[in-house]
């Protein structure tokens, strides 16, 4: 807030507590707004963070869908068009990931009648292509499974086209089975390394072997999908960044994606680690803004040394 000059933020959900700061500042002025639940304030010179209150999602109103702010979508035909979370909340525990955070470690999800409700007024206003935007749309898997037999009964399913990213553990046949038939027409799975031991120094919770299950059975389904790597992480070599490349273009993807490099945002288990290697200016992994910046928030990244000088011989 300090970096920005705003005069007000919201820690976690930010539906209702940024219509209840707008309502206080414009009808009701009689009422505190420093006891808004998850509002973070200035006073007196210091940043005052109110606990927030966890909802579930159902207590949110459903979205507004104008059409005018999808014009620029539909005009330049993207391929996403709509955003539409199923979920909420993250418990995994990757490294480099803030959304335990800043979602919280509950996964809250969507009852699935008021996901096909969101997707009827995408539809009124001229968008069938969408992005499940939870963090991983399989975890779990059983609501991933209830919210596409919705929309196979609703018979929706062949007037949408949507996206996802999912994690590779313990996704089943009847999930690749109902993603194709509901208009999956590419899901992300979230690869990372083709190294055991680099995917769990990355808390990737995952193996390899997960990985190929996973793409063997969106290929029998004809489902298309992308392997997502993350090179550069702590303990990363070239040699693995190479097998890792190599690797997952021999799985049969759409395409093989990914980045060399980590951002490091505060508190993820990633910015612990650079904290313990002692001051940022001499740590050789960073990249980015490491002088006079203690709150993380301009840009860092963290990529091993030998990954910097492959970049460059590239």
């Amino acid at each position: 807030m300090e970096l920005c000059g705003f005069d007000y933020g919201v820690l976690g959900d930010g539906e209702v507590v940024t219509e209840e700061v707008v309502r206080v500042i414009c009808e009701d002025t009689s009422r505190d707004i420093e006891k808004i639940a998850g509002l973070v304030f200035w006073k007196n010179g210091r940043l005052v963070k109110n606990e927030p209150k966890i909802r579930q999602l159902s207590e949110f109103r459903q979205p507004v869908r104008l059409k005018s702010l999808y014009e620029s979508y539909l005009r330049e035909r993207i391929d996403i068009g709509g955003g539409i979370e199923t979920k909420r909340g993250c418990d995994g525990h990757c490294i480099y990931c803030v959304e335990p955070y800043v979602k919280g470690r509950e996964v809250r999800l969507k009852e699935p009648q008021q996901v096909l409700e969101e997707i009827k007024c995408f539809l009124k206003i001229g968008i069938r292509s969408f992005m499940w935007l939870d963090s991983e749309f399989n975890n779990p898997e059983e609501h991933a499974i209830e919210v596409m037999e919705h929309i196979e009964r609703s018979g929706l399913g062949s007037r949408i086209e949507w996206r996802a990213y999912v994690r590779p553990k313990n996704l089943s046949e009847d999930f690749f089975a109902l993603a194709k038939r509901t208009g999956c027409f590419c899901l992300d799975i979230d690869g990372i390394s083709a190294d055991d031991q680099q995917i769990a120094r990355m808390g990737g919770g995952f193996t390899m072997d997960d990985v190929v299950l996973a793409s063997q059975i969106a290929r029998k389904n004809n489902v298309p999908f992308v392997l997502n790597y993350l090179l550069g992480g702590p303990g990363d070599t070239v040699e693995r960044a190479n097998k890792t490349i190599e690797f997952f273009h021999k799985l049969g993807p759409k395409a093989v994606s990914g980045t060399v490099g980590l951002r490091v945002y505060p508190h993820t288990p990633l910015h612990k680690i650079v904290l313990r290697a002692g001051e940022l200016e001499k740590n050789p992994c960073l990249k980015g803004y490491v002088h006079n910046n203690a709150s993380f928030y301009r840009p860092v990244f963290y990529v091993e040394p030998s990954m910097r000088r492959l970049m460059k011989r590239t």
